[in-house]
């Protein structure tokens, strides 16, 4: 390149010019291959590229590979299969603590995967539902149910009905109230 430069370049003395002259450039010759050769060198790269790729890895060959590949693959699959199986028997845990009743599990557990947020855990969903609906649990505390009102001391045995009350039900005559 600097050659080429040098070709426009001149020099200058007091009385004369001197135009110093350069070799000329040669120019390159262009190699063409046929696309077969041209195949064969991109599959070579390929081939080196994957090979320096596997060295790295510690691995001899493409089908070691597969195979270790496969091996992962299940590997992970199983992981998977455990986590979700230690998951679920955390949360039935969790609701047999809380006494859950058995044939109730599921649906307490939809429940509690509804009110589940960024604050609100699964633990603490659990004992939410379980404070809203006790009726899914097994020791519901029974509440005794009174209708009417005590019976006062001293008030008599048989009861009294007004005239209007006897007239409409005459019935109520013979019957004594219990």
């Amino acid at each position: 390149m600097e050659e080429t430069a040098n070709n426009n370049i001149t020099t200058e003395t007091t009385a004369t010019t001197e135009v110093v002259k350069s070799e000329p450039v040669q120019e390159s010759k262009e190699v063409s291959y046929s696309q077969e050769q041209f195949d064969k060198a991109v599959q070579s790269a390929n081939s080196k590229g994957k090979n320096e790729i596997l060295k790295e890895l510690g691995i001899s060959n493409v089908s070691e590979f597969k195979a270790l590949k496969e091996t992962y693959d299940t590997a992970i699959k199983e992981k998977e299969t455990l986590e979700s199986q230690v998951q679920s028997l955390s949360n039935k845990l969790s609701m047999q603590t809380l006494g859950v009743k058995e044939d109730l599990m599921d649906d307490f557990l939809v429940l509690a995967q509804k009110r589940v947020s960024d604050t609100v855990t699964l633990e603490q969903s659990f004992e939410e539902v379980a404070k809203a609906y006790p009726n899914m649990l097994k020791d519901t505390p029974k509440v005794d149910v009174k209708t009417g009102i005590e019976k006062k001391e001293g008030s008599k045995s048989e009861n009294q009905y007004s005239e209007e009350m006897l007239k409409r039900y005459p019935f109520l005559k013979n019957n004594k109230k219990v």
